[in-house]
């Protein structure tokens, strides 16, 4: 008998199939079902290696031992008749089958309902997808780190990504899509494809001592063939920094044949600061930039900006820098100090170097949410021409084009966006929040969705999407993506809305409790306090926690509108807190500079007509209710709004929401 009918007959090969059908079973239940309790890849990892290691052992108990109706024996203790071998061989088959049964219907889960509840396997529509990589494009990646301060690596990196981007004929994708993709350890091919490029640049730095040597090397991406190599050591230094980024540069740029004109050569020679501490802290400060806004990574990020201001007070860039910094707190918690520190700092900056695009584009985003929207778009616009139409800034633009009403030319700034950097999350999740404001949710859930398979572990992608969800009256797959957002990280952001999910779905008392979480991570938000009140107007025995939390929000959102006093969804807001506090005279005087403001978000009727409600003007709040509707705010919110209870005989507000209410 030959080798491979006795492996045949002793039933091996049955055994080595059903195995791997089980083991592959395991892995992908493993890989879907880890990440929910909020594990890592090693635990999944873990599964892999030991179904590996087991399958060599598995194989050999296979040969030595028999399953016959008796239970397992040894070979030479079987029966050699030949139907007790069919008996045991079938049973084998029927294993094998059970598991492919199974293993068919968890495919069919993950394909049918995963989307649903997994939304970054879903599938993206075609106009979204990447186009083809243009004959001048470049993506720069971060270069690896040998016994060197990880700031000057990557500091290296992001200077020779801005330098090259600033060049008219490169087409350069932004850090956030480049670093992304080059932290996965995927081969260069797959990052060229990935990133719609044609060349890739990459390299080391290792020290020794005061010592640096640097390894650039440029790359075809779709062969992965190396074009050109070098290596430089110089005595470690704010010159020689400056001297190896543009020697890189230079390289980079002869090798793709492309042309510099004068004023970028210009640009490329100039050198912010001459003092090494300096340009140490300006790295470390642009390093903590680049980390998830937490107060550390911020409060890392200011500290260094300043002490490399102090180091050489004429180093523009770090200006710029702090004022970034200033700016993510602000962003953060919209405390006006935050606001004013960021803006001084951009115009200490301006004054040492009027051309400094990345100044502009900082200037904008604080005038943007200071409500000056023509500085903000005309510091856009400076900032486009000096940077080379970076994608942050066409987002910033379609942003402040949105703030301005000019809704098709926010929509032009954000595509373009999309266009430049295609393989960059944060793109889609700008297009998609103005899907969102603009009452467009069911157009706004691809663009969330896409941003949840390129940042799988990313807590805002979860909230964003549970947002849309919720928005569409989608309240269980909202309450999942909330959920998933909590376990990747507990923001303010993802308590509030969670919140909001129970709120409308009439559990107060549970949804106080995740407000008040809330609260105890962002306490500064004035949407989570109002949230707080509205939820505890309607929880048994908490009517002293709605009174102190109006009072709370009204307090914060009349200190944001310092800033900008015509945020019109502030106002909203804010008139419907004093209306329901019993502040009559000065809701209607909000109304009223509300009614002088030109507004484009559905979240403002909505609002208004809580604050008439609570005034006792249904006519007017029916009023709102309908332009609401008209803007693309859901009718089953309404519905479930328990401020409009009083409403639901309405006959007005019932032909409203007439699909979304049982009959009196």
């Amino acid at each position: 008998m030959s080798f491979f009918s006795e492996l045949k007959q002793r039933n091996v090969l049955r055994v080595a199939a059903a195995y791997a059908v089980t083991a592959w079973l395991l892995i992908q239940v493993a890989e879907t079902v880890f990440p929910l309790f909020g594990f890592d890849e090693t635990p999944a990892r873990i599964v892999v290696v030991l179904m590996a290691v087991g399958f060599v052992p598995t194989l050999i108990l296979a040969w030595i031992y028999e399953i016959t109706p008796d239970g397992l024996k040894k070979e030479e203790d079987v029966d050699r008749r030949q139907h007790l071998r069919r008996v045991s061989g079938r049973k084998l088959d029927f294993a094998i089958i059970g598991v492919l049964v199974i293993a068919v219907g968890f495919l069919s889960y993950r394909q049918l309902i995963g989307q649903l509840y997994f939304p970054e396997v879903a599938r993206l529509p075609q106009e979204i997808t990447s186009p083809k990589p243009d004959a001048r494009s470049i993506a720069v990646l971060r270069f690896a780190n040998f016994g060197v301060e990880t700031s000057f690596s990557n500091g290296l990196s992001e200077q020779l990504l801005n330098l090259l981007a600033g060049i008219g004929d490169l087409k350069v994708p932004s850090r956030q899509a480049t670093w992304s993709l080059g932290d996965e350890n995927l081969d260069t091919k797959r990052i060229a494809k990935a990133l719609s490029v044609r060349f890739l640049l990459d390299g080391s730095v290792q020290q020794q001592e005061q010592q640096i040597r640097v390894t650039a090397r440029l790359i075809e991406g779709s062969s992965g063939s190396q074009i050109w190599s070098e290596t430089y050591e110089e005595i470690l230094s704010a010159d020689n920094f400056f001297n190896i980024q543009d020697a890189i540069a230079s390289q980079v740029v002869e090798k793709l044949g492309v042309m510099i004109s004068k004023d970028t050569a210009s640009e490329v020679a100039e050198r912010g600061t001459e003092d090494d501490d300096a340009l140490q802290y300006y790295l470390t400060g642009r390093e903590e930039l680049t980390k998830p806004k937490t107060d550390g990574s911020m409060l890392a990020a200011v500290t260094a900006f300043e002490f490399a201001i102090a180091a050489d007070p004429h180093f523009a860039e770090a200006h710029a820098g702090l004022c970034d910094a200033q700016l993510a707190w602000y962003v953060t918690y919209r405390s006006p100090r935050y606001f004013d520190a960021g803006e001084a700092a951009c115009v200490r900056g301006l004054r040492i170097n009027q051309n400094l695009g990345e100044v502009y584009a900082a200037l904008g985003t604080l005038h943007r949410y200071g409500g000056q929207f023509d500085e903000a778009e005309k510091d856009l616009i400076k900032a486009r021409q000096l940077l080379n139409d970076p994608a942050l800034v066409l987002e910033e633009l379609g942003r402040t084009y949105r703030a301005q009403n000019k809704l098709v030319l926010a929509e032009q700034a954000f595509n373009e966006a999309i266009a430049k950097d295609p393989a960059n999350w944060s793109v889609y999740k700008s297009m998609a929040n103005f899907l969102f404001r603009t009452g467009r949710y069911e157009a706004a859930l691809p663009y969330y969705k896409q941003v949840t398979v390129m940042q799988r572990n990313s807590a805002l992608a979860y909230t964003n999407i549970g947002s849309a969800f919720f928005m569409l009256g989608d309240f269980d797959n909202s309450t999942v993506a909330f959920r998933r957002s909590l376990e990747l990280e507990p923001t303010h952001i993802a308590y509030n809305n969670f919140g909001n999910s129970l709120y409308y779905q009439g559990r107060f008392q549970e949804s106080v409790d995740m407000y008040r979480k809330a609260i105890e991570v962002g306490e500064d938000d004035a949407r989570v306090w109002g949230s707080l009140a509205a939820s505890c107007e309607y929880a048994s025995g908490e009517e002293q926690c709605s009174a102190d939390a109006y009072a709370r929000a009204i307090e914060l959102i009349n200190d944001s509108l310092t800033i900008n006093p015509l945020d019109a969804e502030s106002l909203a807001h804010l008139a419907a807190y004093l209306a329901r506090t019993g502040e009559n005279d000065e809701a209607l005087q909000t109304l009223n500079r509300l009614d002088r403001l030109n507004w484009n978000d559905p979240d403002v009727p909505f609002f208004k007509a809580s604050a008439y409600i609570a005034l006792g003007d249904t006519r007017s709040a029916l009023s709102e209710l309908s332009q609401a509707v008209v803007m693309g705010y859901p009718r089953l919110l309404l519905a479930a709004e328990p401020d409009f209870i009083s409403l639901r005989k309405d006959p007005e507000f019932r032909e409203l929401v007439k699909e979304q209410l049982q009959p009196p």
